[in-house]
């Protein structure tokens, strides 16, 4: 029987290694190291089937993991299945954990990938430069789901959930969980101890405007999309405006969802078009575009049939590309502001939340919790 190739991030004198370095071992190691950067190239030159890491590997984050897993490779973690600590760390880092015994990989192997993902469902809310009411839109989804909701305050530039739910100064949830991410030591338990229960059954991680931090970081955020979802039948990614970055692209990417607000007035449309260019490719899932605040005065620019122009834009995004329109709300935007919490709270019979209610289905219909149902 062929051997399985194997790439080895581990001490060179750790015990498990020495039996599979036998020549009538079935497994063939290509390379052993203890150093990150190297483990990383050697996977991607040499391409593996499985990469051992051990548990103890200076540099065994996320951010690694989600590199070696890139390009195909089978990745397992080498400890103590016995040790809640190696356990715990195994599931924040989305690998298995097997005890480095032939026995034990073949296990391992024998298994489905380990920690599938959760049955919970994730939508981002996103748009371009400019875009009217992100964050008002992410949130007040989060709030019109029919069971706990997760929000994360991913919007690098301008976070203001905690803002708009009232939640008191402290610090960033998400700062906090991202940190622990990086060092593999987040998973359900100390995620959920990152999130600020506000308005009912909505848990915030709020956000922070401390780029150059998130940017540093921003390998970990699909770790804990991931995670999320088994935490809760929906979790709502507030992306803010502009670009995507490579610190919320690849969250993005793995949503199930995929709200795309935007200004309905001549600009918004010139932004759209430039920014749809950009990132479509990266758009997956349930594509949504929301055209936020018709009826304001910009909108007066399109003509007299702004709807049927608005639709004709939309279709312009192409097929499957789902369509919709919410009104400006100005009483809704008052109170929001000035009470703090999401519209079913602070204006349950508002415009805005009745169009938010209308939405078509921003997920996959395969989840328990659908955005647009209402309690």
């Amino acid at each position: 029987m062929r051997p399985v190739s194997v790439v080895v991030g581990a001490d060179s004198e750790s015990g498990w290694l020495k039996p599979l370095r036998r020549s009538n071992s079935q497994f063939l190691i290509l390379r052993e190291t203890t150093d990150p950067v190297e483990l990383a190239s050697a996977v991607t030159a040499l391409r593996p089937e499985v990469v051992l890491v051990s548990v103890k590997f200076l540099g065994a984050n996320s951010e690694l993991f989600s590199r070696l897993t890139g390009t195909g490779a089978r990745c397992l973690l080498v400890g103590s299945p016995e040790l809640p600590s190696d356990r715990s760390r195994a599931e924040s880092l989305r690998v298995a954990l097997c005890d480095g015994s032939a026995e034990g990989i073949a296990s391992a192997l024998d298994q489905p990938e380990y920690l599938q993902r959760g049955s919970g469902q994730v939508l981002a809310v996103c748009g371009p430069a400019g875009s009217p009411g992100i964050s008002t839109v992410a949130a007040n989804v989060a709030a019109e789901t029919t069971s706990e909701a997760v929000l994360i305050d991913a919007d690098p530039r301008s976070p203001s959930q905690a803002f708009l739910l009232g939640v008191r100064e402290e610090p960033s949830g998400l700062l906090a969980a991202l940190a622990q991410g990086q060092v593999g030591t987040i998973d359900r338990e100390s995620w959920r101890m990152c999130l600020a229960p506000v308005a009912g059954e909505i848990l915030l991680a709020t956000g922070s405007s401390d780029q150059e931090t998130l940017i540093s970081l921003a390998g970990t955020l699909p770790v804990l999309t991931e995670i999320s979802r088994e935490c809760a039948e929906v979790t709502v990614l507030d992306c803010g405006s502009g670009d995507l970055s490579d610190w919320s692209a690849a969250a993005v990417a793995r949503a199930d969802g995929v709200a795309v607000v935007a200004a309905p007035t001549a600009l918004g449309m010139h932004r759209l078009t430039r920014w749809w260019a950009r990132h479509r490719p990266v758009l997956s899932g349930v594509v949504t575009l929301i055209w936020n605040g018709v009826g304001g005065l910009g909108v007066a620019a399109l003509g007299a049939d702004p709807v049927a122009r608005l639709r004709e834009a939309s279709a312009l995004a192409g097929t499957g590309v789902g369509f919709a329109i919410l009104p400006e709300d100005e009483v809704a935007a008052a109170a929001m502001n000035r009470e703090a919490g999401p519209l079913r709270v602070v204006a349950p019979e508002c415009e805005l939340r009745e169009g938010l209610r209308s939405l078509p289905p921003l997920m996959p219909p395969a989840s328990v919790a659908q955005v647009a149902s209402v309690r």
